[in-house]
């Protein structure tokens, strides 16, 4: 669709970005955790967990809504893969994993 591909737009990267990446504060690896956690919620779903036609919108999405519980989405998915997915994707970062080591 026209509307979607655009030159200089970072449209689909934009879907894997963390909250705080957005919102431009200092990194550490549970940006990483965040991105990790948008591959397979997308790959179970066929959806990314954060959406919008244009870059201002998939940002808002990111930084203000909740993803629609990928559970609702897919009804066979295993609870242990839920719980993984929806932790990655957690904005506060006391609730999102620490580091790879604990997921």
């Amino acid at each position: 669709e026209e509307h979607i591909t655009k030159t200089g737009t970072t449209l689909r990267t934009m879907a894997y970005m963390s909250p705080e990446q957005l919102k431009g504060v200092e990194l550490n690896q549970q940006a990483d955790i965040w991105s990790f956690g948008v591959i397979p919620y997308e790959l179970f779903s066929g959806q990314l967990p954060f959406q919008g036609m244009y870059e201002p919108a998939i940002m808002y999405s990111i930084v203000e809504e909740e993803p629609t519980p990928i559970h609702k989405l897919v009804s066979n998915i295993p609870e242990s893969i839920v719980r993984v997915i929806g932790r990655c994707l957690q904005k506060d970062l006391q609730q999102r994993y620490s580091d790879f080591n604990n997921i």
